[in-house]
């Protein structure tokens, strides 16, 4: 398990920092100053709500500068047939279609049919790629970007302070304001550098490690017995740890344990997890009229059970593993039932048999 004590050293840093609601680090951002200690904060959704209020503020600031919102531009281009009305559509739509695959990518379990909504995926990703760019080189700044670059400066200067209690901020509106461009872009990467560690991804793992769901099983699912404080006071970051944790919580309480050996490699944890998640809430039969290969089953003492079209013998094994259930190859089954009944070939209601109909 030596994977796995690397993985709990790796992150039991980035958990002690969730809870205390701050991270630290030394950095000289100032052309001709010292390394300076800084203290990040981590925003709680109420400090998100303070910085929205602002952006009305920030769109007056824009018009008064004389730009355009991002529909009025797009009108302009469909009057001049720069980027018309049909081409703003069809994208749209392209990135719809995408988000709809995305999600059924994710929810299959047969790799062979994944593989086909894949393949569609990366064409339409493709598509979209080749065509953001024509559509992005049109715009000039816009409001929007304009608001969002501004309530993005302001809470990366909300979230600098000179102490861990949050009392003085360490860059005043006009400190802040007389940055450099490169110490402004050293501002920047630094802060990104150090929020990166709390991204969904490296969340997610987090949550899967012994030492955070061992405490979670003895906090009795309630937040404030874990942090100490009430849910509206919680950063977005042990907010987000907190729901991780209760849904695989939730998983484990079904009286499964993952294999021990899937603690070593975290993205295979996180699929287990998932498998398991699906087959909790009973998922449907798979299918996909132009799938080939062996069509097996899961069934339970009883014969009841599902079928999965396309699903290799090792699939299979998984899934039965996630729904508590055996597996039955049907080919083989159907071979049996051919003898027993001394047929060459077996008609619909045979077949309904061995699909424990």
């Amino acid at each position: 398990m030596k994977s796995l004590a690397k993985n709990q050293q790796v992150y039991r840093p980035v958990y002690s920092d969730i809870l205390a609601g701050f991270s630290v680090f030394e950095a000289s951002f100032l052309e001709g100053s010292g390394s300076k200690r800084y203290y990040i904060k981590h925003l709680k959704e109420s400090d998100y709500g303070n910085l929205e209020s602002l952006t009305f503020g920030y769109e007056e600031q824009a018009r008064e500068k004389g730009l355009l919102s991002e529909e009025e531009h797009l009108k302009s281009f469909d009057e001049l047939g720069v980027w018309t009305k049909a081409e703003e559509l069809y994208l749209e739509t392209l990135k719809n279609d995408i988000r709809n695959l995305r999600a059924q990518v994710a929810d299959l379990v047969v790799k062979s049919q994944r593989e086909l909504y894949e393949k569609e995926l990366k064409e339409k990703e493709k598509e979209l790629e080749d065509l953001a760019p024509q559509r992005a080189e049109l715009f000039t700044i816009t409001i929007e970007t304009y608001v969002n670059k501004k309530r993005n400066e302001e809470i990366l200067r909300s979230s600098f302070y000179k102490d861990s209690r949050f009392k003085t901020l360490s860059f005043s509106e006009d400190d802040y304001g007389e940055l450099t461009h490169s110490e402004y872009a050293a501002l920047v990467a630094s802060f990104n550098e150090k929020m990166s560690l709390f991204s969904d991804y490296h969340i997610s793992r987090l949550g899967l490690l012994p030492f955070f769901i061992n405490s979670l099983f003895i906090c009795k699912s309630n937040p404030f017995i874990f942090y100490g404080k009430p849910v509206i006071e919680l950063t977005v970051f042990q907010a987000e740890l907190f729901s991780k944790g209760m849904f695989y919580k939730s998983i484990l309480e079904q009286g499964h344990s993952p294999p021990s050996e899937f603690y070593d490699d975290l993205d295979k944890l996180i699929s287990w997890y998932d498998l398991k998640s699906r087959a909790k809430g009973g998922a449907a039969q798979q299918d996909v009229s132009s799938s080939s290969g062996n069509i097996n089953r899961v069934s339970d003492a009883a014969g009841q059970g599902k079928s999965y079209v396309g699903a290799s013998k090792e699939e299979m094994v998984e899934i039965a593993k996630a729904e508590g259930l055996g597996t039955v190859d049907l080919q083989s089954e159907a071979e049996k039932l051919k003898k027993e009944l001394g047929k060459d070939t077996l008609d619909i209601r045979d077949m309904a048999r061995l699909h424990g109909l």
